[in-house]
């Protein structure tokens, strides 16, 4: 006969479990969220104005030299099939220049600000540099990955992490990170418990912390990835829909994680960690009684509502430009066939506008003789 006891979960333990996991869900959408606008759509967008935008504009106005031509022939050959009725070419022609005109300024504006984003993205912000030097790690990785033995274990292992570790989504990644934090600290805690290591525990944890690690970075992470951890740590510990009623002081530190989380600035979210690192974890407020647990379903509906508000505004940039490039600019192949066909189709234009520039000064020359 089994005696052994079957623990059943209170209500209690049943609602704060779904507490924690609404609350660690809230930081991984709001950390990817605030990925998405400050260093993925900027970088899409960046990438998209030097490979394709430049020439889709070029061609805009190569179109629009075109077009004008042509009115300015039909105005010509007007003119000339109906010298009795007198149309007015100087009238039409003028009307059509001021619709070039401000169909150009409408494009040379476009450009001017996709120039100022693009200067900002790459010098107001330390992103471009880090992703540059990821990009070259993963091709390093997949160089050695391709040419090393594949017969270890080792080697297999790394390659399905390699495989993995590439189609894996922008929400993954931050859950995946969320897990890993989860994982250690439970680790933490169980070796406290278990009163093993404690001196060597706490001086790792300090180095880490002095490193701005937080404990659970892996060295051999880029600082793109070391950012994004530490960042996440920060909105795990400041976000108000996370703990309520943060300090003054936690108002001004998560505006500040922001801010170098905006610019790449891994030094000051080490500052900012370094300064969170000692101070007390807030503790849940709710207990088990009848009252609280009631407060905890309402807890639960609020969360709730804040996930799906966050999902709606990450469903939102991911259905917009830049971030509908994502695919297209990970894709070489179809970059080098869109640049060369805009290419092929911009020189195309050229050579009909001076075709018809030609046209022009035929018809112009026409009309004087007969004039």
């Amino acid at each position: 006969m089994d005696n052994s006891i079957i623990e059943i979960q209170s209500e209690y333990d049943k609602l704060m479990e779904e507490v924690h996991r609404l609350k660690s869900r809230i930081v991984s959408l709001t950390a990817l969220r605030d990925d998405l606008l400050y260093h993925v759509c900027p970088a899409l967008e960046a990438e998209y104005e030097e490979k394709i935008a430049g020439l889709e504009r070029e061609l805009m106005a190569a179109y629009l030299y075109l077009n004008t031509y042509r009115r300015t022939i039909e105005l010509l050959q007007a003119q000339i099939n109906n010298r009795r009725k007198k149309v007015s070419v100087e009238e039409a022609e003028a009307q059509a220049q001021e619709e070039f005109r401000q169909a150009q300024e409408d494009i040379n504006k476009k450009a001017e600000e996709a120039k100022k984003a693009r200067e900002e993205w790459q010098g107001g912000s330390n992103w471009s540099q880090y992703d540059k030097e990821t990009r070259e790690q993963k091709k390093e990785e997949s160089s050695q990955d391709s040419t090393g033995p594949k017969d270890s274990a080792g080697s297999e292992k790394t390659q399905e992490k390699s495989h993995s570790a590439k189609h894996e989504s922008d929400e993954d990644e931050w859950e995946r990170m969320g897990r890993e934090d989860e994982e250690e600290n439970d680790s933490a805690k169980k070796d406290d418990q278990d009163g093993q290591g404690d001196d060597n525990s706490r001086d790792g944890d300090q180095a880490n912390q002095q490193n701005g690690e937080g404990g659970s970075a892996n060295k051999d992470e880029s600082i793109t990835a070391k950012i994004k951890r530490l960042y996440r740590k920060i909105v795990k510990r400041l976000h108000p829909d996370v703990h309520p009623n943060p300090t003054e002081r936690e108002k001004e530190l998560l505006n500040k994680a922001h801010e170098a989380y905006k610019k790449g600035d891994l030094d000051d979210l080490k500052m900012i960690w370094e300064e969170l690192a000692g101070a007390d974890v807030p503790e849940d407020e709710f207990k088990d009684t009848p009252e609280d647990v009631a407060r905890i379903k309402e807890a639960i509906r609020i969360l709730q509502g804040l996930c799906d508000k966050l999902i709606r505004q990450i469903q939102k940039i991911k259905g917009e430009f830049p971030y509908t490039m994502k695919s297209f600019l990970e894709d070489e192949e179809a970059v080098a066939e869109k640049r060369f066909m805009l290419s092929g189709e911009l020189s195309d234009v050229r050579e009909m506008c001076s075709k018809l520039v030609d046209e022009i000064e035929r018809l112009r020359w026409e009309l004087a003789r007969d004039t």
